[in-house]
């Protein structure tokens, strides 16, 4: 019987039947032993041409349309807070004015719309008062106080939120109306002349004494015309007279130095006062000589002079 073999060559190796496949020789390390081998006939293919490109590039310009978008509620927000800050920065030449009262008696003395309207001029006058960086804060007080001698006080506040500005004032307290020369001014307790008697609220100019000047005083707004003690006096024997019923019909500051006149209502003569003396003595000296004069029925029609203490004139 004839059967199928493995046969043998003559070199001692396996000699391959027909039809049979070729095996290659398993690898093997150093030490004889068979090393596993994996073979792939797969072909990988690389892009050639403009396709090696074009690809990539297609990749990283979608990848930035996507970050783009991704970003783009950080980037409005983000604009937003930069122009508020820019906004806020700014500043607004339309002042609010706040009137400061120094005490509960005080009163106002021009309307808060003329302080409002004198503020935004001065601020109008330098493009450096449009932002909070720039404005001349000292500067634009300076030049209010000079418009406005009457204020005694002022500051201007820089909101952080808001773009108006916030000027606060104090006003000096009309103690009397001075004519002098053909012209009427407001006198503070100090004797400066804050302003003129017609941009005074008439109800309040009313309710002040008016003191004539025959001296030949140089007056102007802004500048000290009487000496404070002078204002004093005057207020203070008023005050007297006042409390008893006396109503001054004139005030007179003569050419004579020191003195002041005053007529009383119904009375034909004048009072000289020395304006150097207390208020509260000089006043009740004058009350004490009107006491003897109407016990003695003696009537004055010149004056009644009570300028030395302790003595008192008359004719």
């Amino acid at each position: 019987m004839f059967g199928l073999g493995k046969s043998k060559d003559n070199s001692g190796g396996e000699r391959r039947q027909p039809g049979q496949k070729s095996r290659r020789p398993q690898p093997t390390n150093q030490a004889g032993r068979s090393v596993i081998s994996y073979n792939t006939s797969r072909v990988v293919e690389r892009p050639t041409g403009d396709d090696s490109r074009q690809k990539p590039t297609y990749k990283r310009k979608r990848l930035r349309d996507h970050n783009w978008v991704r970003n783009l509620p950080s980037l409005v927000a983000l604009i937003i807070i930069t122009l508020s800050v820019l906004y806020c920065l700014g500043l607004s030449t339309d002042p609010k004015v706040v009137v400061s009262a120094a005490s509960p008696q005080a009163i106002v003395l021009r309307n808060k719309g003329e302080y409002e309207r004198g503020a935004q001029r001065i601020l109008d006058q330098s493009l450096l008062s449009h932002t909070k960086f720039t404005v001349n804060s000292s500067g634009f007080e300076k030049a209010f106080r000079a418009e406005f001698p009457e204020v005694d006080d002022v500051s201007i506040a820089l909101p952080i939120v808001s773009r108006r500005p916030i000027v606060t004032i104090s006003t000096a307290q009309p103690q009397v109306l001075l004519t002098s020369q053909g012209k009427v001014y407001v006198l503070d307790k100090r004797g400066t002349a804050i302003m003129m008697a017609n941009d005074l609220s008439s109800t309040i100019r009313q309710s002040l004494p008016v003191v004539t000047d025959q001296s030949g005083l140089q007056a102007d707004v802004g500048k000290t015309i009487l000496p404070t003690e002078d204002i004093q006096f005057i207020i203070g024997v008023m005050t007297q007279l006042k409390a008893k019923g006396l109503a001054a019909e004139t005030i007179t500051l003569p050419p004579t130095a020191h003195e002041v006149d005053i007529k009383l209502a119904g009375q034909p003569y004048n009072i000289k006062f020395n304006v150097d003396a207390n208020p509260r003595e000089a006043g009740g000296s004058y009350l004490a000589t009107k006491q003897k004069l109407e016990q003695t029925n003696t009537k004055p029609t010149q004056y009644v002079d009570v300028r030395v203490p302790g003595r008192a004139y008359y004719q």
